[in-house]
């Protein structure tokens, strides 16, 4: 087998002259601390976590180091888009066309003000997020009371307003910082999503290093999380609940 004649020397850093800007990500709700490095040509070309972040500790997800794929993507709207064709079906072209920020306003302002002239019960919000007290806000400044929920059940579409109501809370999270035993009920926790996923991970690389945390994760299925733990329990699809009450 044939040996290297030398040794091989590192790379060196082919990062553009530019400077380093303190942000937060939006790739999530939770907004881990980042740095992004902008060059001289005004360019984003780099993001990497911010170590002085008490949050996430200088960590990113995935998602946390692509925002730059977003941020340039071609498809990426930057300004109101106004749909030209009132036909509306499967395979029809809505034939947007884009408008001003300036038109996007009167339009917005004219409709609601012709709502309110008729019956301002008219006038109905579609709010993103439970606890957003500055969408409800605006829509009871016009003296209505009703709003809907747009963001159905996927992501913590159901998730967030149910703990709202038990906990007063907008999410849940497993104590990482002080328990020793952990049963993880099918969640990605600490491992590949859910709450705040660098964060997390290293929360829970933390305690089991340093306390030995011990995990028990209880799933059908054979996740990441059930892949890393200590235990593995193969629950029965559809039988979470009964488990969960055999416990209290």
């Amino acid at each position: 087998m044939a040996t290297p004649e030398k040794k091989l020397e590192p790379t060196a850093n082919s990062l553009k002259s530019g400077r380093w800007v303190a942000s937060s990500c939006k790739m999530c709700l939770h907004s881990c601390g980042n740095l992004i490095h902008v060059t001289d040509e005004g360019v984003i070309n780099k993001i990497e976590g911010n170590p002085t972040n008490p949050s996430n500790n200088g960590k990113l997800c995935t998602k946390g180091n692509t925002p730059i794929l977003r941020h340039y993507d071609p498809a990426r709207f930057k300004q109101p888009m106004r749909r030209t064709n009132p036909e509306k079906g499967v395979g029809i072209d809505p034939k947007w066309e884009p408008i001003s920020w300036d038109e996007a306003f009167e339009i917005t302002a004219r409709e609601i003000k012709k709502s309110m002239d008729e019956d301002p019960r008219k006038i109905l919000p579609s709010l993103e997020d439970f606890q957003k007290m500055n969408i409800w806000a605006w829509g009871l400044s016009f003296g209505n009371f009703n709003f809907y929920q747009s963001g159905g059940t996927m992501c913590g579409g159901a998730y967030h307003p149910i703990n709202g109501y038990i906990h007063s809370a907008f999410a849940c999270a497993n104590d990482a910082k002080y328990c020793n035993y952990w049963i993880n009920n099918g969640t990605g926790d600490g491992f590949s999503s859910h709450l705040h996923a660098a964060a997390q991970s290293n929360w829970v690389a933390k305690a089991r290093a340093e306390r030995n945390m011990r995990i028990v994760s209880v799933e059908p299925g054979l996740s990441i999380g059930s892949a890393k733990a200590e235990e593995r329990v193969p629950i029965r699809p559809a039988t979470d609940r009964p488990f969960a009450l055999g416990m209290s």
